[in-house]
């Protein structure tokens, strides 16, 4: 399923999803929780998928599960206590990713170098500004702040999973395919540097624990940009090798993603507490019940 060329004009529709065609090949794009739910705010798992696809294929008579997944979003929403914008100020930097905030409602790392982003928004605000489907409304209405977490790999997939063969649509059934997806977006949104309370936590003991404070702080003061410079000055001066530079890259990395003695705001406390439970729940609940692979399914 693969994002198709805006202005192509659609053969057909079949409910929200385009149908197109190009270089001799059917393009179907589309969002399988709208097509089954008729919306993606109520809950769409894992096992949902194969039967959405099963009844995607029965209408537009293909079997689409023979065909090449070309993009795959995958999204989850999480009540929060606070406006969702409150919590943007706290993600703070993604390594290989530009931090994107141009819009109020919606925080976006993009990656330099390929379509692959890590996106926040306020859910709830985006369906009252679109005034489309008054069913959204309603759901909507009971939350009082809404975080949609997103991760969009827009293209290059392949690259993506690290792997040179083509991704079938049926590999969407798998349990294991559907841990490594899921595997890549809690990788992703632990890797974004959050940032912490500036104090002395109780449970700080030692050097170690006082160079990564330090570190941190360095980091949250000055940012990426300017430590970079420091370094490259050093490595042009002869003071350091370029080998040198990338380690001390490296200890300043493992200061901002080490949790141990540190105290996080209140904000990334109680998002990193949900995140860890909607996952919890996910494998318990859902990928637990899935086949372990696709080719069970798919004969």
């Amino acid at each position: 399923m693969k994002k198709g060329n805006p202005n192509n004009p659609a053969l057909f529709w079949v409910r929200n999803f385009r149908v197109t065609t190009r270089n001799k090949k059917l393009i179907i794009e589309g969002s399988l929780a709208k097509y089954f739910n008729g919306n993606n705010i109520e809950p769409f798992s894992w096992l949902d998928v194969k039967s959405a696809i099963k009844k995607l294929s029965f209408e537009i008579d293909l079997p689409l599960e023979e065909g090449i997944l070309r993009r795959v979003d995958i999204g989850m929403n999480f009540s929060v206590n606070k406006d969702v914008v409150e919590y943007f100020p706290e993600m703070f930097h993604l390594h290989c990713y530009q931090r994107i905030h141009k819009h109020k409602t919606t925080l976006r790392f993009e990656n330099n170098s390929h379509r692959f982003n890590f996106c926040f928004y306020d859910k709830k605000r985006l369906v009252l500004k679109s005034k489309r489907n008054y069913d959204d409304f309603e759901l909507i209405s009971e939350y009082q702040n809404l975080m949609r977490i997103e991760l969009q790999i827009e293209e290059g997939l392949q690259l993506f999973l690290k792997r040179t063969e083509p991704v079938k649509v049926s590999e969407l059934f798998s349990r294991d395919f559907c841990k490594l997806l899921l595997k890549k977006w809690l990788r992703l949104y632990r890797r974004i540097q959050k940032r912490g309370v500036k104090l002395f936590p109780t449970g700080t003991k030692g050097r170690e624990d006082f160079d990564l404070l330090m570190r941190r702080e360095f980091i949250e003061t000055y940012g990426w940009e300017y430590l970079e410079y420091r370094l490259e000055q050093l490595v042009k001066q002869g003071s350091f090798t370029r080998g040198q530079k990338c380690e001390k890259k490296k200890q300043f990395t493992r200061a901002m993603l080490d949790k141990r003695p540190f105290i996080y705001q209140e904000h990334v406390n109680e998002l990193n507490r949900k995140v860890n439970i909607m996952l919890f729940e996910i494998i318990d609940d859902q990928l637990f019940n899935m086949p372990e692979t696709a080719q069970k399914l798919v004969k």
